[in-house]
């Protein structure tokens, strides 16, 4: 979407689901990473590493822990929206890890930014942009939840 487009949309008030209708979602690649705030104070650092256009590793750090699970993905090309597979299957390592950080999984939704390379993350909490930048940031995760 182009700027006077994202700038006119953000006036009308129609956000991401208008722009999503003048853009066709490429598959993003690569690192993607942020912290996400939660209601308790306590920072969580997540990253997703996108391998392909189907397999993400999901990875968090809070209180000294790593975490991590691999999913399966689908991109809606439409709606930016990146569907994980297994997230509202219960007992799912992607599940669980949502719930130890008292995020309900139903609420969860990623979606691929239309004008940038970043992805929204959207929890309980409210919505935690996460760019490939913040990754250098953060330490790699290397705990395997499985």
């Amino acid at each position: 979407v182009r700027p006077a487009r994202s700038s006119l949309l953000a006036l009308l008030g129609l956000g991401h689901a208008a722009s999503s209708a003048f853009a066709s979602f490429t598959p993003p690649s690569g690192t993607y990473c942020g912290i996400v705030h939660t209601t308790d104070q306590t920072d969580v650092g997540v990253r997703f590493k996108l391998a392909g256009e189907a397999d993400a590793e999901i990875s968090v750090k809070v209180f000294g822990l790593d975490l991590h699970c691999k999913e399966e993905y689908r991109l809606d090309s439409a709606t930016g929206e990146l569907t994980y597979a297994r997230l509202h299957e219960d007992d799912s390592c992607v599940q669980n890890q949502f719930r130890n950080f008292d995020q309900d999984p139903k609420l969860v939704k990623v979606f691929r930014e239309a004008d940038s390379d970043a992805l929204r993350l959207r929890t309980s909490t409210g919505p935690t942009i996460l760019t490939p930048s913040k990754c250098s940031t953060m330490e790699e995760t290397r705990r395997r939840l499985l």
